[in-house]
C-alpha cells in the first residue's frame, strides 16, 4: 500500500516535471553535448553581505544514460521563485556549472567559480529558470544488463534480434553519512550509537514496451498497465545499498525505448499513530509476559514446596522400613522358637511315655512278687532297671532345662514386640500364653525334682545283695510301693502338662497365621517407600520443569520483547534520521549551501535500435 502511494507521488512529479518541460519548450532529457560552451564573462558586481541573499528554487537533473547505465551528460534546470530576503540587490545560487544558459530571458548572471548572482529584480515579475551543465557524482547509479536466451549480450548487439530476453536493472544507493543515533531504551538507558546510513531515495521506473514485438512480459517488481500495442512496466526501488529489478519477456525483431528513472530524496510514509501503538502493543505484550512469569514463579515454589513435604514424608517412610527390617527379623525369631519348642515337647512328651512305660512294667513285676522273701532273685534286675531310670531321668532334667531356657528367650522376645506395638491385642495373648507356659515349665521342673527324688531313693531302697535283711525287706517293699504310686501320679501330671503344652503350640501355630498375615501387611507396607520414591522423583521433574519453562520459555521471551521493542526504539530513531537525511538532501548543484532547494533526478538510458 506504501509503495502504492508512493508510486501515485512519484508519477505525479513525473508528469509535473513533463508539463513544465512541454510548458516551456525544456527537452526532457537535454541531448548529449560532449563539449560544453565557453561562459560569457560578465562584469562582477562589488559584493556585500547585505546585497546577497540566497535563492528559494527547484532543481531538476536531467541524466542521460547510456545503454547500460553509465552516464552520458547531466543538466541542471533550476527554477528560481523566491528569494530569503527580497530586500537584497542579488540572488545567490551555489553551484560549479560548466555552462549557463537562461532559459526564459537575454538576461546573464554573474559567474563566480562555485555560485552565480541574479539580479533581484528578474523574479519581481516572473520566476528564473535557468539550465547548468555540470559534472558532479550522482547520488544514484545504475547498471543495467541485458540477456537473450540466457546469455549476456552486449546492448548494440540486441537490435533485429528474437528469442527469450531478459533485464537486469541494479541500482546502487551512493549517499553515505556517518550519524549518531540515539534513543531511549527500554531500560531507561540513553544509547548512543554511530552508524553509516544512506540517503533515503526513491526510484520511479518506467518501461514501455510494444506488443508487436514483445509477449510475455513478467516481472516481480513491476506494475503493468496496457495502453494500445504497448505495455507500460512501472516499478519503485529504494537501494539501501542496493536494488534489482529484473524483466522477462519473449522478443521478435528487438526494438527498445529507452528506460526511464526519477529519482528523489523521501522515505516511506509510517504515521506517529502506528508507530505509538506497535510500541504500546509490544509493552503491553510484555507485562503479559511478566506476570505469567510471576505465576510460573510462584507455581514454582509452591511445587517446591511440596517436594520438600515429599522428601519429609520419603525420609520417614525410610525410617518405617527400616522399623519393618526389625520386625520381620523378630518373626523369624519367634517363628524359630516355635519350632525349636515343638521339637522340644515332642521330645519330652516320648520321655515320659517311655518312663511311664518302665515304671508300669517295675510295679507290675512288683505286684507279680507274692512274696517279699522271693524277691532276692530278682533284685538285683529291678535294682538294675533303677539304675536305667535314672539315667532317663538325667535326660529328662536336660529337656526341661532346655524348655525353661528357650520359654524365656521367646517371653523376651515378645516383650520387645509389646514395647514396640504395644496396642497390639494378639501379641498381649501370645505374652500372656508365653507367661503360663513358663510357670507350668517351672511346675514340671518343681515336680521332677520331686520325681528324681523319689526316683533316687527307690534306689538306695533296693539293697545291695549284701545289705539283704528279711526282716526290713517289707517295710522296705511297702515304702518302695508309696513312692512308685507317687512317681505314676507324677508321671500322670507329666504328661497332662505336655499334653497343655500341646495346646499352646497349636495356639502359637494359630498366632503364626496371623504372623505371616502381618508379614504380608509389612511386604506390602514395603512397597510405600518405594512409591514415594516414583511421587518424589515425578514432583521433582515437574518443579523442575517449571523452573525450565521460566528460565528458557518465559524469561528469553521477555528479554526477546524487550530486545525487540528497544530495536523498534532503534529504528524509530533512525527512521527519524533518515528523514532528517532526506530533508537535508535539497541540492545536486551544492547542498552544503543551498539550503532553501529541493532536488529530484531524471534519468533516461539509450534506445536500442
Amino acid at each position: 500500500m506504501v509503495l502504492r502511494y508512493l508510486a501515485y507521488i512519484v508519477l505525479f512529479v513525473f508528469v509535473a516535471a513533463l508539463v513544465v518541460a512541454i510548458v516551456f519548450q525544456l527537452p526532457l532529457i537535454p541531448p548529449y553535448d560532449p563539449v560544453p560552451p565557453d561562459p560569457v564573462p560578465t562584469p562582477f558586481p562589488e559584493l556585500l553581505p547585505e546585497n546577497m541573499t540566497p535563492a528559494i528554487k527547484n532543481e531538476t537533473v536531467y541524466v542521460s544514460l547510456d545503454h547500460q547505465g553509465r552516464v552520458n551528460a547531466q543538466r541542471i534546470v533550476n527554477r528560481i521563485y523566491g528569494a530569503v530576503d527580497e530586500e537584497a540587490l542579488y540572488i545567490i545560487d551555489y553551484g560549479k556549472y560548466k555552462s549557463v544558459e537562461n532559459l526564459k530571458g537575454t538576461e546573464e548572471p554573474f559567474i563566480k567559480e562555485e555560485y552565480l548572482l541574479w539580479d533581484m529584480d528578474l523574479i519581481q515579475d516572473e520566476d528564473i529558470y535557468y539550465e547548468g551543465l555540470i559534472d558532479r557524482d550522482l547520488p544514484v547509479s545504475f547498471s543495467i544488463t541485458y540477456y537473450l536466451d540466457g546469455k549476456e549480450t552486449a546492448p548494440d548487439r540486441l537490435a533485429g534480434k528474437s528469442g527469450e530476453l531478459e533485464i537486469v536493472i541494479e541500482a546502487s544507493n551512493n549517499l553515505e553519512k556517518e550519524v549518531e543515533i540515539s534513543y531511549p531504551s527500554y531500560q531507561c538507558l540513553t544509547i548512543t550509537e554511530q552508524e553509516d546510513l544512506k540517503v533515503p531515495l526513491l526510484i520511479q521506473g518506467s518501461m514501455e514496451v510494444d506488443l508487436n514485438r514483445f509477449s510475455e512480459v513478467e516481472s516481480e517488481e513491476a506494475m503493468t498497465v496496457v495502453v494500445g500495442q504497448s505495455k507500460q512496466l512501472s516499478f519503485i526501488a529504494a537501494p539501501n545499498p542496493d536494488s534489482e529489478i529484473k524483466i522477462t519477456m519473449q522478443a521478435e525483431n528487438i526494438e527498445l525505448d529507452g528506460i526511464e528513472f526519477i529519482v528523489f530524496p523521501e522515505i516511506p510514509l509510517i504515521t506517529d499513530e502506528f508507530e505509538l501503538d506497535l510500541e504500546e502493543e509490544l509493552e503491553a505484550v510484555l507485562m503479559d509476559v511478566g506476570e505469567i512469569g510471576s505465576s510460573l514463579l510462584e507455581i514454582y515454589h509452591g511445587a517446591d514446596q511440596i517436594l520438600q513435604a515429599l522428601e519429609q514424608f520419603q525420609a520417614r517412610a525410610r525410617e518405617i522400613e527400616k522399623q519393618v527390617e526389625l520386625i520381620k527379623g523378630y518373626l523369624e525369631d519367634v517363628s524359630e522358637f516355635k519350632e525349636e519348642l515343638q521339637e522340644s515337647l515332642d521330645e519330652l512328651e516320648e520321655m515320659l511315655e517311655e518312663l511311664e512305660e518302665k515304671a508300669e512294667r517295675i510295679e507290675s513285676k512288683l505286684e507279680k512278687l507274692p512274696d517279699p522273701g522271693k524277691w532276692l532273685e530278682k533284685i538285683e534286675d529291678a535294682r538294675e532297671r533303677c539304675e536305667s531310670i535314672a539315667e532317663t531321668r538325667l535326660k529328662i532334667k536336660e529337656k526341661i532345662d532346655e524348655l525353661l531356657k528357650t520359654s524365656k528367650d521367646i517371653i523376651e522376645k515378645a516383650e520387645e514386640l509389646m514395647e514396640k506395638y504395644e496396642e497390639d491385642t494378639e501379641l498381649k495373648e501370645l505374652s500372656s500364653l508365653l507367661t503360663k507356659q513358663k510357670k507350668d515349665l517351672e511346675k514340671m521342673a518343681d515336680d521332677y525334682q520331686l520325681i528324681d527324688k523319689d526316683l533316687s531313693a527307690i534306689t538306695q531302697i533296693i539293697p545291695s545283695p549284701d545289705d539283704w535283711e528279711k526282716e526290713k525287706l517289707t517295710e522296705k517293699w511297702e515304702e518302695m510301693q508309696q513312692k512308685f504310686s507317687r512317681t505314676r501320679e507324677m508321671l500322670k501330671q507329666g504328661k497332662e502338662l505336655a499334653g497343655e503344652f500341646k495346646e499352646l503350640v497349636t495356639g502359637m501355630v494359630e498366632i503364626k497365621d496371623e504372623l505371616e498375615d502381618i508379614e504380608e501387611t509389612l511386604e506390602q507396607i514395603e512397597q510405600i517407600p518405594e512409591e514415594i520414591d516414583r511421587l518424589v522423583a515425578g514432583q521433582r521433574a515437574n518443579r523442575d520443569a517449571i523452573m525450565d519453562l521460566y528460565t528458557q520459555g518465559i524469561r528469553p521471551l521477555e528479554w526477546g520483547i524487550i530486545e525487540q521493542i528497544n530495536r523498534f526504539r532503534h529504528a524509530k530513531a533512525v527512521a527519524e534520521e533518515l528523514e532528517q537525511l532526506a530533508d537535508d538532501y535539497r541540492s545536486h548543484a551544492d547542498n552544503n549551501r543551498n539550503r532553501h532547494s529541493d532536488v529530484r533526478f531524471i534519468m533516461q538510458s539509450e534506445s536500442i535500435r
